[in-house]
């Protein structure tokens, strides 16, 4: 089942580098993609952790990965174990 959510503005706020802006819109597009939940969604954090630039960059889209993997995320769990 794929996501209910338009998923290509939040793959792009991922790597938004404004300033001033850019990491609000980051953590925005992580959080939507944490509710969205999707195989997908985690697929985009996945990436966001990969390609992220900066340790910071990527430290968000891993903890949320963490943090869904501590629900029971299976996806994330999965991710995880690649990522690490």
């Amino acid at each position: 089942m794929g996501s209910a959510v338009n998923l290509e503005p939040l793959r792009r706020h991922l790597y938004n580098r404004a300033p001033l802006i850019g990491g609000w819109l980051r953590r925005g597009a992580v959080a939507a993609l944490v509710r969205d939940g999707s195989v997908e969604a985690v697929d985009l954090l996945v990436e966001a952790v990969v390609r992220g630039g900066d340790e910071g960059a990527r430290q968000i889209p891993f903890d949320a990965l963490r943090d869904l993997a501590a629900q029971g995320h299976r996806a994330a769990r999965e991710a995880l174990c690649r990522l690490t």
